[in-house]
């Protein structure tokens, strides 16, 4: 395991113990080429699936999700996606078979899958970290409002708590 020595079950590499939480067991290096040989049998609808989606609450007048691939840390802590791999692959898919589109004055590729529309900010796919989606459904669309409804009862009942004064039990 990673205690101690840190030593990757794969490559039976050291790794630095501070940049490794104690849960990952595999080093980045090797979780990227072990994903790899899996991409033959993926499919946009397993990666979809197969990620995790949150919403994007600093833009709840736009309401859409997006999924995370952490490149910054060594072991990817903060992916919210599939995988790097996978990841990679969606967004190349994204940028070939996706329709151009416009959003104000920026153009995007857009892939419409299952009820939603996916894009990314047009960075290569290599170097993309986020892939954003929105309801192209009205089923989709039920679902990203309740969790904007969600969201801004959530950042009402903070900002009231807030402004309320601090009370304080007195104990004789």
């Amino acid at each position: 395991m990673w205690e101690g020595r840190r030593i990757c079950l794969i490559c039976r590499e050291p790794k630095p113990g501070a940049s490794y939480p104690n849960d990952i067991l595999i080093c980045r290096e090797c979780d990227l080429s072990h994903h790899r040989a899996d991409l033959n049998d993926l499919t946009p609808e397993v990666f979809v699936a197969g990620s995790g989606w949150r919403l994007a609450k600093t833009m709840l007048d736009c309401p859409h999700q997006y999924t995370v691939r952490d490149l910054a840390s060594p072991d990817a802590h903060r992916t919210t996606a599939m995988g790097h791999a996978e990841f990679e692959w969606f967004a190349r898919l994204l940028a070939s078979q996706g329709e151009p589109g416009q959003w104000g004055s920026r153009t995007y590729r857009y892939y419409e899958l299952g009820g939603w529309e996916y894009w990314t900010m047009g960075f290569a796919p290599e170097v993309t970290t986020i892939i954003n989606r929105r309801a192209a459904s009205a089923e989709a669309e039920v679902l990203l409002e309740r969790q904007v409804v969600e969201a801004r009862r959530s950042i009402k009942s903070t900002a009231a708590d807030q402004r309320q004064p601090v009370r304080h039990s007195q104990h004789h």
